[in-house]
């Protein structure tokens, strides 16, 4: 029951980490919307120049403003859920919802994972899941329940009161009316019981049984836990190093068509395109630093890092 309820405590950690990277990652999204919302609507006011000025058609101003309120609809999804995150944060934590909004509201960094875990021995770190120590605990408990059931075939002798005497104190004894209410020893015999012990005890070896399953289960389940959620960091550790270098590229663009704007061979328009372009790569660089970061949150539950058991749990 202990590593049941510290499997919980586990399971609860990974779920408040989850939900705050998933907070940092919508605030940092939600500045980033609020910088292409004002591009988006540069763009649109420069098509609509266009327009009046009898050099651009309609069509450009139309898809301008489209683009300019679908970005202004991303952003206000953004806005709600953060505050659905905060509020999740709050509940996890034992908390009434918007009680934690003065802490979380100012935005800060996405965590990144640290640059290395010492693991130790793969064997006791897998151990060190609660959820394998109660499968363990309960193999354990099922296979001593085979030896009471075993027990209880062998006769059994009982003595009401005191060495037999009928009474519970010692002053009991020396009553007159006790010793004559002495009752006989009784010992029960099971040899003759239609085999119900011999079932009983056949019960508990099919528990033994089941619970060996469930043991061999939980742990082959860790264990594909663990391989899984060690690709998928991997996986997502090289998707960010992607992202980093688009973002980097589409930076130096930027400072290209400002050159270019300056030395007048590039409009307004390609400088606030390319900007719209880094700022995409940015969102997406944002969004791939939260999933490597809830990617080793995932890695971390699945391994037992991070967690110590208590003296009780031990």
């Amino acid at each position: 029951s202990e590593a049941s309820v510290a499997d919980a405590r586990v399971t609860l950690s990974a779920e408040i980490a989850r939900a705050y990277v998933g907070l940092r990652a919508r605030q940092a999204m939600q500045g980033l919307q609020e910088r292409q919302v004002a591009i988006d609507r540069a763009l649109a006011g420069l098509a609509r120049e266009r327009l009046n000025g009898g050099t651009a058609s309609a069509q450009p101003v139309n898809a301008a403003e489209a683009q300019a309120f679908s970005s202004e609809a991303d952003l206000a999804r953004t806005g709600a859920e953060i505050a659905v995150t905060m509020d999740q944060i709050a509940v996890l934590t034992g908390k009434e919802p918007g009680a934690l909004d003065t802490m979380l509201a100012a935005p800060a960094a996405i965590p990144l994972p640290p640059m290395q875990v010492a693991i130790g021995d793969p064997a006791t770190m897998l151990r060190n899941r609660p959820d394998i120590r109660a499968a363990e605990r309960q193999l354990a408990a099922a296979n001593a329940d085979i030896g009471v059931q075993v027990a209880n075939k062998f006769p059994k002798i009982s003595f009401l009161g005191i060495l037999g005497l009928g009474g519970q104190n010692i002053g009991d004894v020396f009553d007159p009316g006790n010793i004559v209410g002495i009752a006989l020893p009784q010992i029960k015999w099971s040899l003759f019981d239609g085999g119900r012990a011999e079932r009983q005890v056949d019960v508990a070896k099919g528990a033994y049984a089941e619970a060996e399953a469930r043991y061999r289960q939980t742990v082959l389940g860790a264990l594909q836990d663990a391989e899984g959620s060690l690709a998928r960091f991997g996986a997502q550790r090289v998707a960010f190093g992607r992202v980093l270098d688009a973002e980097q590229r589409a930076q130096r663009t930027v400072q290209l068509q400002e050159q270019r704007l300056a030395g007048g061979t590039a409009s307004r328009t390609d400088k606030l395109n390319a900007e719209r372009q880094a700022l995409q790569l940015s969102m997406a660089a944002a969004t791939s630093r939260a999933e490597l970061a809830t990617a080793f949150v995932a890695v971390e539950k699945a391994l037992g890092l991070g967690w110590q058991p208590t003296g009780a749990e031990k």
